[in-house]
């Protein structure tokens, strides 16, 4: 008897959660001046990509070629008996096409769900396609689905619509590194303020802060894996250049990220030379960071970054580092053009700093 009632428990839920799915009736697009193969293909990605966004049942156009307004819609819903209704239409405007699609309750007509986005070319229909499906199907915004796959050439420029082969950026960071306790970051320097001392007397002086200014090189590659270089000022303390390769763990605007890298830091010698005498004031750096993206698929990004630097020199200095920048695309200049004056500028101070640094390490 007890065994009774539970299978008749569990067909009651089965029931009930198949009753809860909705039948919906996905319409072909009509698609304005677009070949009947091409709009054949992009009718098909778009009930494919419709169908990964939701779990109710498709149902059968039942030979309907496509519907350009809601009453065709309607109609055909109610003859199929299907609960909703998808349709769309792309209407053609200058060189674009404007795509937009809408769910309908069968019912009574209600729209559920609408999504509208600019294609400028035939191309270009495959995201589009994407992101209306995903909007229609889970009643997002159509902002609200972007990520770096699926972003159109209507939101960003052909050349970074392209970036999926790989994307340069350049920028700046700024933030400040945290030495632990001990003699890290630190510098004997001559005391002439005491009054118990006829001359002066050596101190040590300790930073618990450095301030970090950085200028950034920025390159994704595939794989969601991004290639980080800096050239790093570290003010009064040092200056160095890092390599670190990252993960990205999102597509969409708010990226997290995580890696670790290596690099070449030279610390500022001591102010005493007699104590600083066969010091190693430079080596080699590791590093580790973890940290967030915002606007991914934007032109301009700002991020922020925390991470622990290990320089290995005689003092091992270390520290925790926090920062925060911003990066953007650089644009390609045309053939006639005598390129970006501020990127050459800080292409030469790139060049200065490494220069310090290789000339630091070599004089040791």
């Amino acid at each position: 008897m007890i065994r009774q009632s539970i299978y008749r428990a569990m067909a009651l839920m089965a029931l009930l959660s198949w009753t809860a799915r909705s039948e919906v009736m996905v319409i072909p697009f009509q698609l304005d001046k677009v070949d009947s193969a091409n709009a054949a293909t992009i009718n098909e990605l778009f009930a494919e990509s419709y169908q990964t966004f939701t779990k109710d049942t498709i149902a059968k156009p039942d030979g309907i070629a496509s519907c350009r307004d809601k009453t065709c819609a309607l109609e055909a819903g109610k003859r199929a008996g299907a609960s909703e209704a998808v349709y769309g239409v792309a209407r053609q405007l200058g060189n674009k096409w404007i795509v937009s699609g809408w769910r309908v309750k069968v019912a009574d007509g209600s729209i559920l769900a609408s999504s509208t986005l600019d294609s400028k070319s035939i191309g270009d229909f495959e995201f589009v396609m994407k992101r209306i499906a995903q909007g229609l199907a889970t009643g997002k915004k159509i902002e609200e689905t972007a990520d770096i796959d699926n972003v159109t050439e209507t939101e960003m420029s052909e050349e970074q619509f392209r970036r999926r082969q790989g994307y340069y950026a350049f920028g700046f960071k700024f933030g400040f590194l945290f030495p632990p306790a001990g003699r890290f970051y630190s510098r004997y320097e001559y005391d002439y303020s005491s009054s118990l001392y006829s001359g002066s007397h050596v101190v040590l002086k300790k930073y618990s802060q450095v301030l970090n200014t950085d200028f950034v090189n920025w390159f994704e590659l595939p794989k969601d894996l991004a290639l980080e270089w800096d050239l790093h000022v570290g003010w009064a303390n040092e200056v160095g250049t890092h390599f670190s390769l990252l993960k990205l763990f999102s597509r969409k605007d708010f990226a997290p990220f995580a890696g670790g890298g290596i690099g070449l830091d030279y610390v500022f010698p001591d102010g005493v030379d007699s104590i600083a005498k066969d010091k190693r004031n430079g080596g080699f750096a590791i590093n580790g960071k973890a940290g967030m993206i915002l606007f991914r698929t934007y032109d301009f990004r700002v991020f922020t970054t925390l991470g622990y630097k290990i320089v290995f020199n005689s003092d091992l200095d270390q520290g925790i580092s926090a920062d925060m920048g911003i990066i953007w695309k650089k644009q390609r200049s045309s053939a006639h053009s005598s390129g970006n004056p501020v990127v050459a500028g800080l292409a030469i101070v790139g060049g200065v700093v490494l220069g310090i640094i290789v000339l630091g390490v070599a004089l040791q």
